[in-house]
């Protein structure tokens, strides 16, 4: 309460955490006016939302439109189908370009300022039930029809390799 706050700002951070932190760095180096960062406790005190430290690629799309477009089926009801679906990668589009321009910052802000962080790009393996068993390829479809061809298709035991799991075969 009794924190003073300047009454103007070119940019308002909320948050010092990853993100926030991050668009503060950036800010600091390449923007124009006055910042303020609005932070609850400590800098980076805490996981902001479900981030656990990855950043998804194009991979993502099929993700992102699906959850559009279960909204819009709800949301607005009196558009089409194809309406819909049409809405659902127009939105889907930008983010996951978003998400792709974010990694290729972070690479870049880690080698940049030689942050000791771990950083990686190992990729994941998607593991599916059979129920979803064909999500995966309709994801990778999507992906290549809107551009994102940021795919590896392997095989399951070429994945269960690269994750250090041992199989049967492996174990006689």
């Amino acid at each position: 309460p009794d924190l003073e706050i300047p009454e103007e700002a070119e940019v308002v951070v909320i948050g010092a955490g990853f993100t926030g932190a991050g668009a503060a760095c950036h800010w600091s180096k390449h923007g124009k006016g006055k910042m303020v960062v609005l932070e609850m406790n400590d800098a980076a005190s805490g996981s902001g939302g479900r981030n656990a430290g990855f950043v998804t690629m194009g991979r993502y799309h099929h993700y992102v439109h699906g959850t559009v477009l279960k909204n819009l089926e709800k949301s607005r009801p009196e558009m089409s189908a194809e309406e819909r679906v049409a809405h659902a990668h127009e939105f889907a589009q930008p983010y996951v370009v978003a998400g792709i321009k974010s990694n290729q910052m972070i690479g870049q802000t880690v080698m940049e300022e030689g942050i000791d962080c771990d950083y990686v790009k190992n990729g994941w393996v998607w593991a599916t039930d059979e129920d979803s068993k064909d999500t995966p390829l309709a994801a990778q479809r999507m992906g290549e029809e809107t551009g994102f061809t940021d795919w590896n298709r392997i095989s399951k035991e070429e994945a269960m390799q690269k994750a250090g799991i041992k199989t049967d075969h492996d174990a006689g």
